[in-house]
């Protein structure tokens, strides 16, 4: 049985249909269909996962040491005067004057006071690690004590310093920081004091040097004038 179908021949192309892609394949990478289906086809798994990684940020956290830092403010006159020369501090200088008393704060003198002060001989944490080989007990606190120190010029260049201290407590850091503070004032007051003595001292010794060279120069000009015969034995002129 033939059918009635039109006869083509080999030559003639054939009609080719356009094909059909869905969109979410025709896009390249992955869309958002996709990716829902793939978290629901593993929800399981991702919800394992994320509460393990909340727990282990939460053990992190509590397992971190915690520190806390306190800061005491400090005003740093440079209203400067000497009671003998009248001489006040110039303004160029005093830049360089607070910049010398921040390092003065961050002295071994202070930090050393601020140990003994506070008995940081007797505090484990401190004193953990020490051995006599590496100098005295007071340079091993004092160099612990800088670790956690931090001492800065107030941002608008005014005469405040900042003296700042980190520590495990915020009592131990506060305590520290003002005790910081106080050492440096007591140092500074003492050296206040001590000056109008040192000058009444070395005033006293140039002094007592040039009444002595007083009397060498009044030796030699007796000297002088008895060798040359000028002054008789009785004391009197000569005629």
């Amino acid at each position: 049985m033939v059918n009635d179908y039109p006869a083509v021949g080999r030559s003639t192309p054939m009609p080719v249909a356009p094909s059909f892609v869905p969109l979410e394949f025709a896009t390249p990478g992955v869309v958002s269909t996709q990716l829902l289906a793939m978290l629901h086809a593993r929800r399981h798994l991702a919800l394992a996962l994320f509460l393990a990684g909340l727990l282990a940020t939460a053990a992190f956290a509590l397992w971190w040491p915690r520190t806390y830092t306190a800061t005491a403010m400090l005003e740093v006159n440079y209203a400067v005067s000497d009671p003998q020369q009248g001489e006040e501090l110039p303004m160029a200088q005093v830049g360089s004057y607070i910049a010398t008393q921040i390092a003065l704060l961050q002295t071994r003198e202070v930090l050393v006071r601020t140990a003994r002060a506070l008995a940081l001989a007797r505090n484990p944490r401190y004193a953990r690690g020490y051995r006599p080989d590496r100098g005295t007990m007071d340079d091993w606190i004092a160099s612990r004590l800088a670790r956690g120190l931090a001492v800065y010029r107030a941002g608008d260049g005014g005469q405040l310093v900042y003296v700042g201290y980190t520590a495990p407590s915020p009592e131990e850091a506060a305590i520290v920081a003002n005790t910081v503070v106080a050492s440096y004032r007591l140092i500074e007051r003492e050296r206040g004091a001590s000056a109008p003595r040192e000058r009444l001292e070395r005033q006293s010794r140039q002094l007592a040097e040039l009444r002595q060279k007083v009397e060498e120069a009044q030796a030699r000009v007796t000297a002088f004038t008895r060798d040359m015969g000028l002054v008789n034995p009785a004391g009197a002129a000569p005629t």
